[in-house]
């Protein structure tokens, strides 16, 4: 009789994430060198599976006013190759230092939560990398400063709505509540009264630069949360 052949089984990294991703150890986080300074940081929680591979959530995180701009994990990487297939992607070279567990979190965190006093959300990929984060009520609590000179600065990004932003400010805040600097692409701006009730913004302010980043690194070592792969990996 011939012998039943049975395939790997298998698990998406999106349902390991956030089903696993917190009982995992955090063995390293980075951030942004002169993150104080810039406004903006990119910071990488690095956990470790217990293979030995490593879990890395990445979020770029505006301090002063939009919070997680962008988030996204790098799954199975061999920690001889961390440089290579992440930290030089994220920081563009070696702009970067090590951070303390709880000051990476404390910064995420509380950024986010600053935005979402001020209406905007996270970027939608938070979902999941989240789970690469410990929850907020449970790490020590750390101060830091959001904003810049006690106001929200918004400095407008190249795949921003700015308009819709800009708006949103002045509603929640009022003329002079918040300062900002628009990119150089940015020619006009004229304020339009927001309805509070539409969250469709949300949906458009942070599209655009996921599809571009697609386009321009389709040899990337993410892992599309899509995915499956073998649940040894995993171990």
């Amino acid at each position: 009789m011939a012998k039943k052949h049975h395939k790997p089984q298998q698990v998406s990294p999106k349902n390991y994430i956030i089903t696993k991703g917190r009982t995992l150890p955090i063995i390293n986080c980075y951030i942004t060198i002169d993150w104080k300074e810039m406004g903006i940081a990119t910071v990488c929680i690095v956990r470790q599976m217990p293979s030995g591979k490593l879990l890395i959530g990445s979020y770029v995180v505006d301090i002063y006013c939009l919070g997680v701009k962008d988030t996204l994990f790098f799954f199975g990487i061999e920690p001889d190759n961390i440089y290579e297939e992440v930290l030089n992607r994220a920081y563009g070279g070696d702009n970067f230092e090590e951070i303390d567990a709880n000051l990476a979190q404390n910064i995420v965190w509380g950024a986010l939560e600053y935005a979402e006093d001020l209406g905007f959300n996270p970027h939608r990929d938070f979902e999941v990398t989240e789970y690469l984060l410990d929850p907020a009520d449970k790490i020590e609590y750390i101060e830091v400063e959001f904003g810049k000179d006690g106001k929200p600065f918004y400095f407008s990004g190249p795949y921003d709505d700015t308009d819709k932003i800009l708006n949103k400010l002045v509603n929640k805040l009022g003329v002079g509540g918040f300062n900002f600097v628009l990119n150089e692409h940015v020619y006009d701006w004229e304020f339009e009264d927001y309805d509070e009730d539409d969250d469709d913004w949300d949906k458009d302010w942070d599209h655009d630069e996921d599809e571009d980043e697609d386009e321009a690194d389709e040899s990337s070592k993410t892992t599309n949360f899509g995915d499956y792969i073998d649940f040894e990996e995993t171990k």
